[in-house]
């Protein structure tokens, strides 16, 4: 008689069930625990949907820029609309954020405001060739993302833009 033709024994069968869906639980757990990895990554790929954005240089009209943040549900009282060369609202994780390229001396920078999003600390990142920051607002209701192109990231380099720069400006 074959060994391997045998059925398992019911005791065995559950054990091997109960290791499977444990393995289920840990890996969902691993991927529920890094939510802003997972925020990140959602933006740098909302980045790829909209290439020309960085390519914009003509200032957005304040009435241009008020009507994307007022669609998101969203008020940015500083931010000066001669800064704001592209302002668009964006659908990404299931709501309307406002994304805004905002001129920089050192280049252009990408605000993206994140309302109802849990942002519960400041986390730079670095995926490909975008690096940025997520920050909470104060006083809550989501966070900012700001990104850079070229790997500027957060306090800038004589080549790129400064994220925190930027991100400090838009927070104020």
């Amino acid at each position: 008689a074959d060994a391997h033709a045998a059925p398992l024994p019911t005791a065995r069968r559950w054990a091997l069930a109960a290791s499977v869906l444990l393995a289920g639980v840990l890996v969902t757990s691993f991927f529920a625990l890094q939510p802003r990895d997972a925020l990140a990554t959602a933006i740098v790929a909302h980045m790829s949907e909209e290439p020309d954005a960085w390519a914009k240089t003509q200032p957005v009209p304040r009435s241009a820029l008020e009507l994307v943040l007022r669609r998101s549900g969203v008020r940015l009282d500083q931010v000066e609309a001669g800064d704001v060369v592209y302002a668009n609202s964006c659908f990404l994780r299931g709501r309307y954020m406002p994304h805004l390229v905002v001129s920089t001396p050192n280049g252009p920078v990408t605000v993206i405001v994140l309302p109802g999003e849990a942002v519960p600390q400041r986390v730079e990142f670095q995926d490909g060739r975008y690096s940025g920051v997520l920050l909470p607002v104060p006083g809550g209701g989501g966070g900012i993302a700001v990104l850079a192109r070229g790997g500027a990231g957060a306090g800038g380099t004589q080549d790129g833009p400064d994220v925190d720069a930027a991100a400090a400006a838009v927070l104020a």
